[in-house]
């Protein structure tokens, strides 16, 4: 998946009014996860919880995103697509790379217990 930038932290991805967070995502995160989530969904009813989701970054500098961080929106992304809650999801960081010159973020997903 395409990374987008700071937008889809946990910490940036909600729309702000009047200094404070709303409950609503930023239209380009819902984008986003709406591409994952389709990215995803013919794998629907084949995956079964709980999920493992590795996250591995590839990026320009050294100005990269706190993964963990991302987890949110990845784990909406793919509850949208799977329409399994994402209570059932393990996070798990795997790292990054730099030097990319197109960054994205590599998600793997693996059933626990297979």
């Amino acid at each position: 998946m395409p990374y987008i930038g700071g937008c889809l932290s946990v910490n940036a991805m909600k729309i702000v009014v009047g200094g404070r967070r709303t409950h609503r995502n930023r239209p380009e995160v819902d984008d986003w996860m709406g591409e994952l989530a389709s990215k995803v969904m013919h794998l629907r009813g084949r995956v079964k919880p709980p999920i493992k989701v590795k996250l591995f970054g590839k990026f320009r500098e050294n100005r990269r995103p706190d993964l963990d961080n991302l987890f949110k929106a990845v784990f909406d992304g793919l509850k949208r697509g799977l329409d399994i809650d994402d209570k059932h999801f393990i996070p798990v960081s795997e790292g990054f790379e730099l030097g990319h010159l197109e960054q994205k973020l590599v998600i793997t997903l693996e059933e626990v217990g297979r």
